[in-house]
């Protein structure tokens, strides 16, 4: 359901539309692909990810005009960061969580006020032009060994991508799919960067994440392309992902993340793993007050918690 419509798709209304893939009387009906859907930054990542596009801003400035375009570049995405974090405290103090059992409807508006947040500080980081110069290729090559990956992440996703039945993807607000899909690739899993919301081929894991956008020289001009800004971007790619897993569309959705950007693909969902123990999702499940969707929240506080209840799930 269209988050503009008014609430979310209900359990029940789900039904209809996997019951009505049935082939004919007597028949077993078609088996729907499971998808499982991971956050990026935190879940499959020992901390956040994204300044790492800063280093290596620099590093590139380094390399065409020494020390002196380095020490510059550190500065101007310093300064972007620096105005981010401070906006960032200064708006979660006007507008914090809603209070418990304020209802799903105060929390749909919460999310509402936030996305138009959201969508600002990435424009700010367009604008800055901190990040223009490199090209995606740099990226692909020096970004993966500066990103710490959780222990247990990439081989619970190589076995997920070629588990027979089950499609995978990754869906982030991280500024570039190029440092997702090789930070992935390095670490042996199959992926692929998507530009709009699809499972990717067979045994490969999609990845839907925001790029930097590039001349036709090839160097990153700074602004990022806009695909995944915001915790209502996510859910939105959950639903789209569904639609994507196949012609009976997705026969189950389990969604892999950390942090209160992923509660809204949470409620999307049928499962939700949380790794580790966000007070903040915490607080938004309390002031949702819906028991039913309680129910379907795990926690856990590694990669072999999400491993053993993925196992219990899916098999």
């Amino acid at each position: 359901m269209d988050r503009r419509a008014g609430g979310w798709a209900s359990r029940a209304a789900v039904v209809p539309r996997r019951a009505a893939a049935s082939s004919a009387p007597g028949a077993a009906p078609p088996r729907a692909p499971v998808q499982v859907i991971v956050d990026f930054d935190e879940t499959i990542t020992e901390r956040d990810s994204t300044a790492v596009l800063g280093q290596l801003a620099a590093q590139w400035a380094a390399e065409e005009g020494g020390p002196r375009c380095r020490d510059a570049a550190r500065a101007e995405w310093d300064a972007v960061v620096s105005r981010f974090a401070a906006e960032c405290r200064a708006h979660s103090a006007a507008d914090p969580v809603p209070p418990r059992g304020a209802g799903m409807a105060a929390v749909r508006a919460w999310f509402d006020r936030h996305d138009a947040f959201d969508r600002r500080m990435a424009d700010a980081v367009s604008a800055s032009r901190a990040l223009a110069g490199m090209t995606l290729p740099f990226v692909r090559e020096h970004g993966p060994p500066l990103v710490a990956v959780r222990e247990g992440a990439a081989p619970a996703l190589r076995r997920l991508a070629i588990r027979p039945g089950t499609r995978v993807a990754v869906v982030s607000v991280h500024f570039s799919a190029a440092l997702v899909s090789a930070t992935l690739a390095s670490e042996g899993v199959a992926a692929e960067a998507v530009g709009a919301p699809a499972h990717g081929r067979a045994g490969t894991v999609a990845v839907l994440a925001n790029e930097l956008e590039t001349d036709s020289a090839g160097a990153a001009t700074g602004a990022v392309l806009p695909r995944v800004h915001s915790a209502i971007d996510k859910a939105d790619a959950v639903r789209a992902l569904a639609r994507s897993a196949g012609p009976a569309g997705a026969g189950a959705t389990v969604y892999v993340g950390d942090s209160p950007t992923d509660f809204l693909a949470m409620a999307e969902s049928d499962w939700a793993v949380v790794v580790g123990d966000s007070a903040s999702l915490r607080g938004l499940l309390e002031a949702a007050r819906d028991p039913e969707l309680e129910a379907r929240f795990r926690w856990v506080p590694d990669w072999a918690g999400v491993s053993r209840v993925l196992d219990e799930i899916l098999d």
